[in-house]
Parts: C-alpha cells; structure tokens; sequence
C-alpha cells in the first residue's frame, strides 16, 4: 500500500497583535539546537490566549529560549517580568523546574506580528502578571 505525502496548504491565522490575557499551556524542550553561537539547549514556552479564532480555537501563541538562567540570556528576565519579582542567584544555582512554575499560570502578553519570507507571524514581545481584577485565562482543548 503507498504511503502519500502531499502539501495540505493550511491556512494559518496568526493571533491578533495587541494585548491579551494568556495561560501557559506547555513547557517543550527542544533538545539542542544549531544557532549562531553553536548548539544551545532550547525551550519553547507555549501560550493560549483567551481570544478564539473564526472556527472557535484558542490563539497559541509561543517563545522559545536558550535553557539557561543566565542573567545575559532571555529567559531569566522573561521570566522575571512574568512572575513580578526577581530570580535569586541561588534558584539560578539551584535550577526551575519550568514545568512546576510555568504551567497553567496567567500572564497579560502583548503580541506583535512579524513578517518574514511573505507570511505573518505573531511573537509574544512581552509578557508580565495578570493584573488583579482581570479574569483569568484556563488552558481549554490544548493537549500535551
């Protein structure tokens, strides 16, 4: 029996640029990939944002890091803004477990779009806590 592979041409809505409540949905880890620094250990954060698209699915909108706390790296103060406090030297020491403090946990982020190779993309720009008296974003039809 042949097994065919084809080109489906999906077409992908990017999430609407602008500010939007969001909840962590997923913690990947994307092993070690190939930079222009050498081979770095990735991680990709996943969000789901509150706003659906025409067919009724939550946004996703993700970042990815270079694995490190570093305080030169971008995780560490992403993080930092996300949580509305500093990391201490001896969690850095220590390490997160980015699964136990990141899953399921609201954030307010603000997306913008980029274009490149003729498509657009939306990348999360910033991200802080879900300001009090904002309704909470829970993960729905997302699975792991």
């Amino acid at each position: 029996m042949p097994i065919i592979a084809k080109d489906t041409k999906k077409v992908f809505t990017p999430a609407p640029s602008g500010v939007h409540s969001g909840a962590c949905c997923d913690v990947v880890d994307l092993g070690l990939q190939t930079t222009p620094w050498g081979e770095k250990p990735q991680v990709e954060l996943r969000f789901q944002l509150g706003k659906s698209d025409a067919d009724g699915r939550r946004y996703l909108v993700l970042r990815r890091f270079t694995n490190t706390l570093s305080e030169k790296g971008n995780l560490r103060p992403f993080l930092e803004s996300w949580f509305g406090r500093e990391i201490t030297d001896k969690e850095a020491e220590e390490g997160i477990d980015l699964e136990d403090v990141c899953l399921s946990i609201p954030a307010l982020l603000q997306v913008v779009h980029v274009e490149s190779q003729g498509k657009v993309y939306a990348n999360i720009k910033t991200i802080m806590p879900l300001p009090d008296g904002y309704p909470a974003v829970t993960v729905e039809g997302y699975t792991r």
